[in-house]
């Protein structure tokens, strides 16, 4: 039996005097087993480091009262509502206990993996709103556990969101602005609220201030407008329209060949049927799942009108505004999770019709390299773009409604009117599962006498794979570390596929399943052409079974697992490795060759990235890998691509 500790120092971020109203604990969970169900409990946190006096085997409930841990998900933080708020510390450390609440003794595994504070990123986070006191001023420590979340005073006041599926963002309204801190076990990093789904008419106090979150808006409400490649920079004019697909690349400014291409980006909300008129907006916040970025520029934002939608040729424009958010160099993003960008002049957000937004990258000069910033659209299945405004003026009263989009609220009126501070948010790290719409039939030449015998009969690795590459995969923590190797001979048996996961998210070895027994592997890789990802090479690694005179085809090392099959059957994989490691450690092999490899025709597209990923149970697992290899390849021509 185990119990888990966690602390925070609430002390150095909550002003004496403060008065708690609510607070939520986020975990980031990477794995669970079983269906218990997770409480909480708040204890005396100044005993640190950790000892025995900190054990019971008696599982309490003041701080948390349940979550069945079958509900949570995977790869991306959870929130645990906390009750009993009165408890968190004002002048000292707050800990709390975690515990199962069963009592009964388990039949089998039952256990929750949460990130710890020593891990690089998504450590636990505490946050808390309050009111009273004057204005925090947190700072950074270096004791295990406090906080290093710098707040900073703002009119306005922050939803508190869960990320658990299916969660309703309610914001606080207050006759005057809420307080809001985020605690952290280490590092602030950058977080987004979820989408509010749910319709009520809320009954704000008359001089309150509301925050609601609205979805890009229904129909083709996001894409990009781009040029064609030009030797000269800049291109002079868009020629070429994308408004579909689960990613958009752009901004961009793209080098190859010798020659330029510029992107513009677009996203629209449809502000007017969720504010109110007389509304006087206070601030707002646009909020993009960025899932991968190239280069050092400066992103900016502009208003445009919104009102010509789909978005056509007329959107474009090569000059860089920066109207609407002033600049976040694209380096200081996070990949795999929401990103943050504070408007300005938000003025011209329409409480009558749609918010539009183009997207740049600032600087004038001709690119060396390319540059470019690839989000979550709104035709993805989560992760949409999120517009949050804060506001006076008016109540919304919205309806239920069956048109996608815009998002509608509840509103929870607080008796005390206080001041608020923002902390930096946390955005959450949402593993999304994609929609495939079609499934395509890729063909692997089997071979005609299969040594190997499996214990699992193999599905069509096409259809495991799907069309599009999933969302929420684990990436490289450094780039240029994972080489992808594909070489199409004339004599098949001369075909070879190498590729490298290196330098990875932190992953544990119970991770990657059972694949002596269970766990079936498949290997996915998509080009895209004009931002649209088509599938080009599927392989499955089954589980189980024997290979090479009649030896286990997967063995368990200290680390993982490693699959060997000199046969190369079904698809041409002779062998995989799985290592666990902690962030930045973690590493995947995987080698094939022979006629049974299910080579793609060279050269790929490439336009604008060629994506490689491991998934495992049959495709459908929460967790997989993957990495992106943007063009320019090392080497991408007729018979070989090459990349890292």
């Amino acid at each position: 039996m185990a119990v888990g500790l966690v602390r925070f120092d609430t002390g150095s971020v909550l002003p004496d005097g403060a008065v708690v109203s609510s607070a939520t604990l986020k975990l980031f969970v990477a794995d669970y087993l079983g269906d218990r169900t997770l409480v909480a409990e708040y204890y005396p946190a100044s005993n640190w480091p950790i000892d025995l006096s900190d054990w019971t085997n008696v599982p309490t409930s003041n701080a948390h009262a349940g979550t069945p841990i079958n509900t949570l998900a995977r790869s991306q933080y959870n929130a645990f509502a906390l009750q009993n708020v009165g408890s968190i510390s004002t002048a000292a450390y707050t800990g709390f206990r975690l515990h199962f609440g069963e009592a009964t003794a388990p039949g089998s595994d039952q256990s929750l993996t949460w990130i710890g504070r020593e891990a690089v990123s998504n450590h636990p986070i505490l946050e808390v709103c309050y009111g009273g006191g004057p204005a925090p001023t947190a700072t950074a420590s270096s004791t295990p556990g406090p906080a290093t979340a710098t707040p900073t005073p703002a009119a306005t006041l922050t939803a508190m969101p869960t990320s658990t599926p299916g969660a309703t963002s309610t914001p606080v309204v207050t006759s005057t602005p809420v307080p809001t801190a985020t605690l952290t076990a280490g590092p602030p990093v950058a977080t987004a609220t979820a989408t509010p789904t749910v319709a009520s008419t809320p009954t704000p106090m008359a001089t309150g201030v509301i925050c609601v979150n609205i979805t890009s808006g229904a129909g083709a409400d996001d894409g990009l407008v781009r040029s064609s490649f030009s030797p000269t920079w800049k291109p002079a004019s868009g020629t070429g329209v994308v408004t579909n697909g689960t990613t958009i690349t752009a901004p961009a400014h793209l080098f190859q060949s010798s020659q330029y291409r510029l992107a513009v980006g677009l996203v629209r909300f449809d502000t007017g049927p969720v504010l109110p008129d007389g509304a006087a907006i206070s601030s707002a916040t646009v909020k993009l799942f960025v899932t991968e970025y190239l280069g050092d520029r400066t992103l900016v934002a502009e208003y445009y009108p919104a009102s010509n939608w789909p978005i056509d040729v007329s959107d474009w424009s090569s000059t860089a505004a920066s109207d609407a958010h002033a600049g976040t160099v694209i380096t200081t993003l996070a990949r795999s999770q929401y990103n943050a960008f504070a408007l300005q002049n938000v003025g011209s957000i329409s409480t009558t019709g749609a918010t539009g937004l183009r997207l740049h990258l600032a600087e004038s000069a001709a690119p060396t390299g390319d540059q470019s910033v690839t989000w979550n659209s709104y035709e993805a299945s989560s992760n949409k773009p999120i517009l949050e405004v804060c506001y006076s003026g008016a109540p919304p009263t919205p309806t239920p409604s069956n048109t996608p989009g815009p998002a509608t609220v509840t509103p929870t009126p607080t008796a005390t009117p206080i001041p608020t501070v923002t902390a930096t948010p946390i955005l959450p790290t949402v593993t999304a599962t994609p929609t495939v719409t079609a499934t395509p039939t890729v063909t692997a030449t089997p071979t005609e006498t299969p040594t190997p015998t499996v214990t699992a009969t193999p599905t069509g690795p096409a259809a495991l794979c799907g069309t599009t590459p999933k969302l929420g995969c684990r990436k490289p923590v450094t780039e240029f570390r994972s080489p992808l190797l594909l070489k199409d001979r004339d004599a098949d048996k001369s075909d070879l596929m190498n590729w490298k996961w290196a330098k990875g998210a932190a992953t544990l070895k119970e991770d990657f399943g059972a694949p002596l027994t269970s766990t079936n592997y498949v290997l996915c890789v998509y080009d895209r052409s004009g931002g649209t990802p088509t599938l080009k090479l599927a392989a499955e690694i089954p589980a189980g079974g024997t290979c090479d005179s009649g030896r286990p085809c997967w063995k368990e090392t200290a680390r993982g697992f490693k699959y060997t099959n000199k046969a190369a059957t079904p698809d041409g994989i002779v062998s995989l490795t799985l290592k666990e490691g902690f962030e930045g450690s973690a590493q995947i092999s995987l080698k094939s060759k022979g006629v049974n490899v299910p080579m793609p025709t060279l050269p790929l597209a490439q336009d604008l990235a060629v994506t490689v990923q491991l998934r495992k149970d049959g495709g459908l697992g929460l967790i997989c890998w993957d990495a992106d290899y943007a063009a320019p390849a090392l080497r991408n021509e007729e018979g070989e691509f090459r990349d890292k």
